[in-house]
């Protein structure tokens, strides 16, 4: 049988940067490569947006190819954020775009993207203070975020036509997250310097709202330091 590697995700309930609530995750620690992958994904319905905020933490332990994290339709990929070393691409309505700051290794970083259909406008934000404003350009000025698409954190994914979630491998993060949130409506630099730990009114960082694979199997490192692994296949 092939030799499969483990993925491990570390899932801490005990919030350090935001107060204590039930549910609520401090981050998501992703520590090896691995062929059998299982996602970390959303058990909550996404409506349709025409503006939109998304805010995420995350720390990268590797040079490879990755992924902060990816919603999209049946279609196309609706939004997301990927990068391969320290530069960054975002994903809006099917195009990508390059942005032109860094996100340095084994480091924290803060990113939120805010949207408005009306304006027909893009930013993003490196560690809050450093704002890119990135051209947008659409034959269609109505476009809108799909409802009900599929979210994964730290991977990519397609969607089969029987509507079922296929993780990609080879481009997946190593390293941690924390904090995505997601908004529906465009928060101004000021209201996204301000946001601390607010939670999202679409998408929070709760563990009710999200799911993992069903063929992770729990078991404990610390006392209150849940971890999920893969099972090889065949046991």
């Amino acid at each position: 049988m092939r030799n499969l590697t483990f993925l491990i995700i570390c899932l801490s309930i005990l919030m350090s940067l935001c107060p204590l609530n039930s549910g609520k995750i401090k981050s998501i620690v992703q520590s090896s490569t691995f062929e059998v992958w299982s996602y970390f994904g959303l058990h909550t319905s996404v409506p349709a947006l025409t503006d939109l905020s998304v805010c995420i933490r995350l720390k990268r332990t590797s040079s490879a190819q990755w992924t902060g994290f990816l919603y999209r339709s049946t279609e196309r990929k609706e939004l997301g954020l990927e990068g391969n070393n320290a530069n960054f691409k975002i994903w809006l309505f099917g195009k990508q775009y390059p942005v032109h700051q860094e996100v340095s290794s084994k480091k924290w970083h803060s990113i939120c993207l805010t949207w408005s259909g009306k304006n027909q406008r893009l930013n993003v934000y490196l560690n809050e203070p450093t704002v890119e404003n990135i051209f947008f350009y659409s034959d269609d000025a109505h476009q809108q975020l799909a409802q009900n698409g599929t979210l994964t954190l730290g991977v990519s994914h397609s969607v089969l036509p029987n509507g079922e979630l296929k993780p990609e491998s080879g481009n997946n993060l190593l390293g941690e997250i924390g904090l995505f949130r997601m908004w529906g409506k465009e928060w101004s630099a000021e209201e996204v310097s301000s946001l601390g730990c607010a939670d999202g009114d679409v998408v929070s960082w709760d563990l009710r709202q999200w799911k993992y694979d069903s063929t992770l199997v729990a078991h404990y490192t610390k006392p209150t330091l849940p971890a999920f692994s893969v099972n090889p296949l065949g046991t």
